[in-house]
């Protein structure tokens, strides 16, 4: 089983703390990760500020980059992201079209594309798109909801190796055993007040 890959996650509103951040992904993770920080809308004003951001993280580094977008809009930039220096791009899943017409557009641009949901989210509903899919990032919740959306979607993945499973925002360090023993196969990692990230980093169980 390959080791599981680990992201630093930056936030575009503590542009003081990137290079540090950077630093650590580069000596102890695998890639970065990028939230669109509110909920992601129609308007150029707000795909811009996240490209600009993802264009000075890229100037930083060449380890990939993730870029979660916080909700959906109906024009997701996926080629100025992608030419900004995104290699990962993942949204919350809609009915209705949306998410197909934003994974073709993440395939037009040569960029990796993923969905989330919610840890008590109904799995089955990504079924019409599974192909399509890179990545399927798991959010938010207890450790025991989070290991059951992973199993769950481990086990409709089945013995295919795509789509690569994302986990965060339950207490992943304490937990990351049970989830790699789950089936997840990419975490993200965020700075958490009173405890060292590098520490944090450097004792993270990779297998």
């Amino acid at each position: 089983m390959p080791g599981l890959l680990v992201a630093v996650s930056l936030s575009p509103t503590t542009h003081q703390d990137w290079g540090d951040l950077v630093g650590l992904a580069e000596a102890s993770g695998d890639f970065l990760h990028i939230e669109s920080g509110q909920r992601t809308g129609d308007g150029g004003r707000e795909w811009t500020r996240l490209a600009h951001v993802v264009r000075q993280v890229r100037q930083m580094t060449d380890l990939p980059i993730d870029v979660h977008i916080m909700g959906q809009g109906r024009a997701t930039p996926a080629a100025d992201l992608r030419q900004a220096g995104a290699d990962l791009l993942t949204v919350e899943w809609r009915a209705g079209g949306e998410t197909e017409r934003f994974l073709d557009a993440a395939q037009t641009a040569g960029v990796l594309a993923g969905v989330s949901l919610g840890r008590m989210a109904v799995w089955e509903e990504l079924t019409p798109i599974w192909r399509q899919l890179d990545v399927v990032l798991v959010t938010g919740g207890s450790v025991v909801a989070t290991l059951c959306a992973v199993e769950q979607v481990r086990a409709l993945r089945g013995d295919r190796d795509r789509p690569l499973i994302q986990v965060q925002g339950c207490a992943i360090p304490d937990a990351i055993s049970r989830l790699r023993a789950a089936g997840a196969d990419l975490v993200v990692v965020k700075p958490r007040r009173g405890r060292s990230l590098a520490a944090l980093l450097a004792n993270l169980p990779r297998t």
